[in-house]
C-alpha cells in the first residue's frame, strides 16, 4: 500500500490542494497551492444538466469526455466509464480507502507500542524488585562480614 501511495503522490499535482468558487458565476475548481496556484480540477458544462470534471495534463486542461480520459468498463457498455486516467483523478478516488488503511495501521502500530511499553515497564518492575532483594543480600553480607572481623579482633 505504502509504495502505492508514494507512486500516486509522484505522479499526481503536489499539494496542498484548495477549493476555490464563486457562488454568484456558478464555479469551482480544485487548485493547487504552488507555482501561480494551477488548477488541478474543473467542472465544464456537459450536456443541458450535467457538468464534467476536466483535469489539468501537459497540453492544458482536459475533460473527461476528451478520447483517453477515462477507462471503460465493457465492450457491451461502451458508454460506462469506470475510472478517470489521470493521477489527480486517482488520488481522489482512491483517498478514502487509503486514509482508512494508514489510520488501522496507525492504530496497530500504536497498540503494539503499547503493548511493548507494558512488557517494559513489567521489566523493570521487576529489575527494581531484583535490585532490592541484591541490596538486602550485600546489606546481610556486609553484616555477617562485619560481625566476623569484630569477632577476630
Amino acid at each position: 500500500m505504502k509504495e502505492e501511495i508514494e507512486k500516486a503522490l509522484a505522479a499526481a499535482t503536489p499539494g496542498p490542494w484548495y477549493w476555490n468558487g464563486y457562488m454568484k458565476s456558478k464555479y469551482v475548481d480544485l487548485c493547487a497551492r504552488h507555482s501561480g496556484q494551477p488548477t488541478v480540477m474543473s467542472f465544464n458544462r456537459w450536456g443541458m444538466g450535467g457538468a464534467a470534471p476536466s483535469f489539468r495534463t501537459e497540453d492544458g486542461m482536459k475533460r473527461i469526455d476528451e478520447p483517453g480520459m477515462v477507462r471503460f468498463r465493457q465492450e457491451h457498455r461502451k458508454n460506462e466509464f469506470v475510472e478517470v486516467n489521470h493521477p489527480d483523478a486517482h488520488i481522489i478516488a482512491n483517498a478514502p480507502t487509503w486514509l482508512r488503511q494508514l489510520l488501522d495501521e496507525l492504530a496497530a502500530k500504536e497498540a503494539e507500542i503499547s503493548r511493548q511499553l507494558t512488557a517494559l515497564s513489567e521489566i523493570e518492575d521487576e529489575s527494581s524488585r531484583e535490585d532490592a532483594c541484591i541490596t538486602r543480600i550485600n546489606g546481610i553480607a556486609q553484616d555477617a562480614l562485619s560481625g566476623e572481623t569484630q569477632e577476630a579482633q
